[in-house]
């Protein structure tokens, strides 16, 4: 063990030695976690919403307030000019306003004698994506629907016993019921501080740590063809050293490379506010997991390569290959589902799973099993074939 300690040692002094090493490992992986994680960062906007009430009474004013109170970034302006429908329409398509809600005449009739009427709601969102308004609307829209549905059922069922029933009084004990939201979803948005800022830097920390993990790690391939290159690796082999000895130097060498850049990287986002404390065991273990898979998948190429410029190919062309495709620059929730499948091809992908589940979603040690449990697979399997293949020659 003493031997291999020593050949991982004399590899990482090799390597922090050299300045342009020390850039790739510090300094560049710095600038760009911080560019992308300011970048990422964004306040939530507010949503201005314009109500054309033409109603003008107690129900309709009602409802604004409703409006108003189902979220506190919702601007609500009152309008009761019925000659600036077309006016304020226009305001919405060009993005002054966010949407157009018009109360028409006979809102409150029609909802005291349970009738049918129409709400017009404009808007600019997009289908695909729809912003906060539209379920705010429905959901408001929905609860005088309720109102209205329980007054009308519980009246029909209080008349057939013979009892005589105020179906008004049961349409404000409804609407006062739904009021109070009986049934809630428990919605938790990740990562909004007290300003509603969202943090860039729950991807940016993540994503470029691993990514510059897998290019440092993977630089060890032009290392390995450049030992064998000046005879180091086959005057090592005629030394009192089993071979077993300098392979594991390697592999610990790259594999405390790796976890030296993860600590760079999260350092940083530490640094800049990312809460980490909570999850450290968790992202500890992923790291680990996912700095073994890269060394081996590190080993297992290397013994394919045969000079160093197909090793510094290869290098540039895996790393930001597996990085765009396993969601180190944009999180993989956001591309097609066909996408998410292709990414995972990549080990950086569960890398990042394990790793938002902890920061983003807050899960626990439990949670990330499977992923780690994956990366060791990996990492199992390409030490099988590195080793297997593996030449001093």
């Amino acid at each position: 063990m003493q031997k291999t300690l020593a050949i991982a040692m004399t590899d990482l002094r090799i390597f922090l030695s050299d300045r342009a090493n020390l850039v790739g490992l510090l300094l560049i992986p710095s600038v760009l976690t911080i560019v992308l994680g300011f970048v990422g960062s964004r306040s939530l906007p507010t949503l201005d919403i314009v109500v054309i009430d033409q109603d003008e009474t107690t129900q309709s004013e009602t409802f604004i307030e409703n409006l108003r109170a189902i979220n506190d970034r919702f601007v609500v302006g009152v309008a009761n000019d019925n000659t600036a429908i077309d006016g304020f329409r226009q305001d919405v398509v060009n993005g002054r306003y966010d949407a157009l809600v018009i109360l028409p005449s006979g809102f409150e009739d029609a909802i005291q004698n349970f009738e049918p009427f129409d709400v017009p709601f404009y808007s600019n969102e997009n289908p695909t994506s729809p912003s906060a308004i539209q379920p705010a609307i429905s959901s408001l829209i929905g609860r005088l629907n309720g109102s209205i549905v329980a007054s009308q059922v519980g009246g029909s069922i209080v008349n057939e016993i013979g009892a005589t029933v105020d179906a008004t009084a049961i349409y404000e004990t409804a609407q006062a019921i739904l009021a109070q939201n009986p049934v809630e979803i428990n919605f938790i948005a990740t990562e909004i501080d007290n300003d509603g800022e969202q943090s860039g830097f729950n991807q940016s920390v993540p994503g470029m740590g691993t990514m510059f993990v897998l290019f440092t790690i993977l630089g060890g391939m032009a290392l390995f063809v450049r030992e064998r290159q000046q005879w180091t690796l086959q005057r090592m082999v005629v030394m009192p050293v089993r071979r077993g000895q300098i392979i594991g130097g390697k592999i610990i060498a790259y594999f405390v490379l790796g976890m030296l850049q993860y600590a760079v990287v999260f350092g940083i986002g530490y640094a800049f506010g990312l809460d980490l404390l909570d999850n450290w065991l968790g992202l500890i273990l992923i790291a680990m997991a996912f700095s073994l898979a890269a060394t081996a998948l590190t080993f297992a190429i290397a013994t394919f390569v045969r000079t160093e410029g197909q090793a510094g190919q290869l290098t540039t062309l895996l790393a930001l290959g597996l990085a765009a495709i396993g969601g180190a620059w944009w999180p993989l929730d956001t591309v097609p589902e066909f996408m998410r499948i292709i990414g995972h091809i990549s080990p950086i992908a569960w890398a990042m799973d394990g790793f938002q589940d902890l920061i983003w979603y807050n899960r626990g040690l439990v949670d990330i099993l499977p992923e780690i449990g994956i990366l060791l697979l990996i990492a199992l399997g390409f030490f099988v074939v590195g080793i297997f293949n593996f030449k001093y020659e």
